[in-house]
């Protein structure tokens, strides 16, 4: 390809890059911290939302906790995982849970200072085991409070009163709940507040897949690798309400300006991919390798992408939260029906497929490519991976596999390898480095 056929787009850094650094700088911190505060307590999970009915109440996640200390310190998560073998979990636990549970056993938070003690462990509604799993490990260790919710599920056809019949039953069993966690907490909990953060979750939710729809541009304003260190503020990691809310209007306001000014992530964009599920958190300068030939992440369903509808005309569109719906959010069970209705349940289009909105994300994100990772650990992190991409395939778009152990412990993957296989698959569809084409 010659230099006079590549278009260059300009490209600049993100103003609100230094914002987003602090929020998360500060989360972590924060987190850490708690165990020099008597006033707050620490809650493993929180993820049905009961703690923002409580003050002074800290929550954070294994997976992105475990993902950091991978990323930050690799040679002290290759000890966290050496110290939960030594003390009985096996290899084949996600690499995000093993850095944590060695975390916990060393008593040594990957920041510094020692592991904060939770008083109560809620989980995320068990759709899988490994959701009950590292959660069940540090309530054992630390001999807390365990609060587990249910997430039912089934095969087969979509049948309405099934689907109905189950929702109910979670809204049951989560106002069955509150008055157990009311009890652990022991402090008096608002319901004013908990709608309200309920309310600030689908906010932030709102502008979050807002931001996921400026990707559809061409050129892409963000690339993958900038989406991953906003996609969890304000929710796997609950940042302070309207700081995060600030930062969320902030990038749309930029994204928006990008979209206009035809600001491109990826100066001379030229080939679109997407992906399933997390990458290799130590070696994410494969995204910028893959700079080197014009090529551009536009992102994943679990970097924040937005699951779509296509209308008849021919567009795309997000589905709307509740709050944007103007859905009845007056008491503790409008709110829990409202939660339950848009997060656990909603659309089950994608199901037959098993692509959790991947291929309509190919499709409406104009995707050339998609990068499809097989982890050996973790169950469901590669779950029907290989039959996915024979549909995408299908539909023409190009799939290039790959292997390792899991995101969070990265021992097993083969850096050389993927490089090299990631030549070939750009080569087999007639694109050099821009270099090498003369760009």
């Amino acid at each position: 390809m010659s230099a006079e056929k590549l278009h260059k787009w300009e490209t600049r850094p993100l103003d609100c890059w230094a914002k987003a650094k602090e929020l998360r700088r500060n989360f972590e911190r924060n987190v850490a911290n708690t165990v020099n505060k008597q006033e707050e307590i620490f809650v493993y999970g929180g993820h049905l939302g009961y703690v923002g009915g409580f003050e002074n109440v800290r929550t954070a996640v294994p997976s992105p906790q475990g993902m950091m200390c991978e990323w930050a310190t690799p040679k002290y998560a290759l000890q966290c995982r050496a110290k939960a073998e030594q003390m009985g979990h096996g290899r084949e636990i996600c690499g995000y849970h093993l850095n944590v549970f060695g975390e916990i056993y060393f008593n040594r938070h990957y920041l510094g200072g020692p592991t904060p003690k939770p008083l109560m462990i809620s989980p995320a509604p068990a759709i899988c085991d490994h959701h009950q799993y590292p959660y069940k490990t540090i309530a054992n260790h630390f001999k807390c409070a365990y609060v587990q919710a249910s997430c039912p599920r089934y095969a087969g056809p979509i049948d309405p009163a099934r689907e109905k019949a189950m929702r109910e039953l979670v809204i049951q069993e989560r106002l069955d709940m509150f008055e157990d966690v009311k009890r652990i907490m022991g402090r008096e909990f608002s319901e004013e507040k908990y709608i309200e953060s309920i309310k600030h979750g689908m906010r932030v939710l709102a502008l979050k897949e807002q931001a996921g729809m400026y990707q559809m541009n061409i050129p892409a304003p963000l690339s993958c690798k900038d989406m991953y260190s906003f996609m969890t503020l304000g929710g796997m990691q609950a940042t302070d309400a309207e700081p995060t809310l600030a930062f969320w209007r902030m990038l749309n306001d930029e994204l928006e300006w990008r979209v206009k000014n035809q600001i491109a992530a990826v100066a001379y964009e030229r080939y679109r991919w997407v992906e399933e599920h997390p990458p290799p958190w130590t070696f994410l300068k494969y995204y910028r390798y893959m700079e080197t030939y014009g090529a551009v992440c536009v992102g994943t369903v679990y970097s924040g992408l937005p699951k779509l509808k296509k209308q008849p005309d021919g567009t795309w569109v997000r589905k709307k939260t509740p709050l944007e719906r103007g859905v009845p959010m007056n008491t503790v069970e409008e709110t829990i029906r409202a939660d339950v209705e848009s997060q656990l349940y909603g659309d089950f289009d994608d199901r037959m497929s098993g692509l959790g909105g991947t291929l309509d994300i190919a499709k409406a994100y104009k995707a050339d490519g998609a990068f499809l990772s097989l982890w050996r650990s973790a169950v469901g992190c590669a779950q029907a991976r290989r039959e996915n991409g024979l549909l995408l395939e299908k539909e023409g778009i190009k799939v290039l596999y790959y292997e390792g152990s899991q995101p969070g412990n990265c021992t097993d993957l083969d850096e050389m390898r993927m490089l090299d296989q990631l030549d070939v698959f750009m080569e087999t569809q007639g694109l050099r480095k821009i270099e090498e084409a003369g760009g």
